[in-house]
């Protein structure tokens, strides 16, 4: 009697033990999964070599960034991606953003206008200081090649200057109201990128877009 007794005793606790994770306590394979979950080492993000360098240039300042040779710039920012490189691009100086430009979108005496596109919009995206110092310094030529390409300029509210009723793209009225720009662009993207680029003319030096256009406008057929 007491054998048996005995027996369903240790069977009655050996249930007891496996069901009792049903009440509140642990499943076994609930402790080995934590206890497999423990020994993992836990996972760290360390920067890539691209990014710690971007960082020691942000931290040195325009001093630092002033300090690399435009192929080494124009490197850097291929390598960050040109939206990611804003900041660095703000650092630098008028000379060294016109060698890196010149050194991306020139390619066999020709110029990659979805490239120089891409640029002068980014260029709109800077703070006010930075954007007025790099339009000042860039090479005129590659402005108006843009312009040249991508619209149609007319001088507004001039009754010896007729303006089409309706566009062959989309009408740009300037914030100085001197002109009204026709701009024909293939996407909307493309057509938000150029109205970008002369609203952060205009913000960067007014008198200054104002001459640009003005000359373009001569030359256009």
């Amino acid at each position: 009697m007491s054998d048996k007794h005995d027996d369903s005793a240790e069977g009655t606790g050996a249930q007891s033990s496996g069901a009792s994770w049903l009440f509140g306590g642990s499943s076994p394979a609930a402790d080995s999964g934590e206890a497999a979950a423990a020994a993992l080492a836990p996972l760290t993000w360390s920067a890539s070599p691209t990014q710690q360098k971007l960082g020691e240039l942000l931290e040195g300042g325009s001093e630092a960034v002033g300090r690399l040779s435009s192929p080494a710039l124009h490197r850097l920012t291929n390598e960050l991606g040109l939206h990611d490189a804003l900041e660095l691009l703000e650092l630098a100086s008028a000379e060294q953003v016109r060698d890196v430009l010149d050194l991306q979108v020139w390619s066999h005496d020709r110029v990659d206008l979805e490239e120089l596109r891409d640029w002068l919009h980014a260029l709109a995206l800077l703070d006010d200081d930075a954007r007025r110092r790099h339009f000042r310094g860039l090479d005129v030529e590659l402005l108006g090649y843009l312009l040249r390409k991508c619209a149609t300029i007319y001088l507004a509210n001039v009754e010896d200057e007729p303006v089409p009723e309706e566009p062959r793209g989309t009408f740009y009225p300037t914030p100085d109201g001197w002109f009204l720009l026709d701009l024909q662009t293939e996407t909307e993207a493309e057509l938000e990128q150029v109205t970008t680029l002369l609203d952060g003319l205009y913000t960067a030096d007014a008198e200054w877009a104002r001459t640009l256009l003005q000359n373009l406008m001569w030359e256009l057929p």
